[in-house]
């Protein structure tokens, strides 16, 4: 029987699972990066990915080995993609040449990337939330081999699954650390809340957890303004922590803490900025917030240097 003819059942031999030995990564890297490079055998399409979507941003977690014209972490915009016509409903899971279907021909990745097959499904939750996509593609047209639909539909809720177990886990770990005994007294060397080096290694941490899972990150500095005693910045500090529960938190200088905040919009970052910064105000503090996201940067130090920057032009513009 000739290759194309067979089906995808006689076709696909995937290697044992071996994201349960391998330890070093998570269970949602070593399943989705088998997965891509697995269809791009099957299919016949070198190019497969599997993405997260979250504020009309792509975010690419895993990309078969021989994929062109996307890498893994690079941000793509959502609204001229294929796949958000996909999700859309307005065009099949499967396009053998995308363009016989007019609104795939018409999106501006397919002529970007010089896109003719498309192949894609959606990555949802329990409640038909939109998780991410499994999506491949070639640059000319192909004929699927049977079967391939299907499978798809059944790989993107496992991967949907697993990706939902891993986003549940970290955020339990990530309470326990948050809700850890912490006294804020900011004195030198009477602190419990990590320092400037301790905030390097939450960055670190925190950038992994995003680079793997896709998760939107927010870094918030809070500045306490001029402070004329010790006793000035212990209370500022517990006003701060009080607003800032679900953040991890380290003290970067006697007058400044960072937070971190996960799975959080804009407006969530925003709101709660300005509830820190109204608390501080009524305690007579002259405080000052600014905030900046990692989809705005490369990575969190990025994001922490932008935040920064946007805290001293506001320091700068209110003398």
């Amino acid at each position: 029987m000739h290759p194309a003819e067979m089906t995808l059942s006689a076709r696909l031999e995937l290697p044992e699972p071996r994201w349960h030995a391998q330890r070093g990564r998570t269970g949602w890297e070593d399943t989705s990066r088998q997965t891509v490079e697995s269809l791009a055998a099957l299919s016949g399409m070198p190019t497969w990915h599997v993405g997260r979507v979250i504020d009309n941003v792509l975010t690419p977690l895993a990309v078969s080995t021989g994929a062109v014209g996307i890498a893994t972490g690079t941000r793509v915009n959502w609204s001229p993609t294929v796949c958000r016509r996909m999700v859309s409903r307005l065009g099949p899971n499967l396009a053998p040449d995308v363009l016989a279907i007019p609104d795939y021909a018409g999106a501006p990745a397919v002529r970007k990337l010089g896109m003719r097959a498309y192949a894609g499904v959606p990555l949802l939750t329990e409640h038909g939330d939109l998780l991410g996509v499994l999506a491949g593609w070639h640059t000319e047209p192909r004929e699927f081999p049977p079967g391939l639909e299907p499978l798809l539909w059944a790989l993107s809720n496992l991967m949907a699954g697993v990706l939902q177990s891993e986003l549940r886990a970290t955020r339990a770990v990530r309470t326990t650390e948050t809700r850890a005994p912490a006294p804020v007294v900011v004195t030198a060397g009477a602190s419990r809340l990590p320092a400037r080096r301790g905030w390097g290694a939450i960055l670190e941490q925190e950038e992994r957890r995003a680079r793997d899972l896709g998760t939107p990150v927010t870094v918030l500095l809070v500045d306490f303004g001029s402070l004329r005693s010790a006793a000035r910045a212990q209370k500022a500090a517990r006003i701060a922590v009080d607003h800032l529960r679900d953040a991890v938190l380290a003290r970067l200088s006697v007058r400044h803490i960072g937070a971190v905040l996960n799975d959080c919009t804009q407006a969530q970052v925003d709101r709660l900025g300005q509830r820190v910064d109204a608390a501080l105000r009524k305690a007579g503090f002259t405080a000052t917030t600014a905030s900046a996201s990692r989809l705005e940067t490369s990575d969190l130090r990025d994001t922490w240097s932008l935040a920064e920057q946007r805290l001293f032009e506001q320091r700068k513009a209110a003398r």
